[in-house]
Parts: structure tokens; C-alpha cells; sequence
């Protein structure tokens, strides 16, 4: 099985000629990844979540992301983590080939055609980590 540190890094130019990088996150994008999504959580719609990680959570999450070979994906916008895309597989042997797909983007990072290179690159790494059913 491959893991998400050997997802390919794509680098590709927004419709608003922004530069977009999609790749691994790394423990450094911890900061980033929160002030993002304290952002989107203050808007109060979207995301499932309720509050914001610590960095220490959120550097423990990547790490674990790693160590699980999950697939954990950031969104770089002119050199700033503005977006996620991930897939946990399911916790159990028989169910490795399932994973749950997500994804949130910072205001930032909407309306730029990032959606499809997501998409794209949520497939390419399902298909390298094994996972026949992602939702």
C-alpha cells in the first residue's frame, strides 16, 4: 500500500493566476491548516467541526495520517495552506479498502478551479492507497 507521503506534489496556476500547489502535508503546515479553518468554522456553516485543534492535535493528526498511510493533502495558495483534502481508511483489516473522503477550502482558495485537481488528486490517491470505496 502506498502511503500519502508518496503522493506526487501537483503545482498548477488558478484561474486567477494564482500558484496552487496540492501535497503531502507536512508538520509545519500545522499553523497554517488552523488558521484556516478558524476562519471556516467562524463562518458557522460547512465543515464538520466545532472548535479548532491545538497545534500540538493537529501536528499529532498528520503524524498519524502518515503513520496510518492515509492520504492528508494541503492547499498551498501562494505559499499559504488554505485547504485540505484527505482519506482515512476504515480502522479494521477487512474494511482497509474503504475510506472517508474530505475536503474544505478557506475563502481564499474558492472559485480558482481547485475543485477538480482535488478531485483528481483525491482519485490518483485512492487508487495508490489501496481504497476501492471512498465517500
Amino acid at each position: 500500500m502506498s502511503t500519502v507521503s508518496e503522493i506526487s506534489t501537483e503545482r498548477f496556476i488558478a484561474k486567477d493566476e494564482s500558484t496552487i500547489i496540492l501535497r503531502p502535508a507536512q508538520l509545519n503546515d500545522a499553523q497554517d491548516i488552523l488558521d484556516s479553518v478558524s476562519s471556516i468554522i467562524k463562518q458557522g456553516a460547512f465543515i464538520q467541526k466545532e472548535r479548532v485543534r491545538t497545534l500540538e492535535e493537529e501536528q499529532a493528526f498528520i503524524k498519524k495520517m502518515k503513520e496510518n498511510g492515509n492520504m492528508y493533502i494541503v492547499i498551498e495558495v501562494n505559499g499559504i495552506a488554505r485547504g485540505i483534502a484527505r482519506v482515512i481508511h476504515g480502522d479494521l483489516e477487512m474494511k482497509r479498502h474503504t475510506g472517508l473522503f474530505r475536503t474544505w477550502l478557506h475563502q481564499d482558495a474558492q472559485g480558482k478551479g481547485i475543485g477538480k485537481k482535488v478531485m483528481d488528486i483525491h482519485s490518483h490517491g485512492a487508487d495508490n492507497t489501496n481504497c476501492i470505496n471512498c465517500v
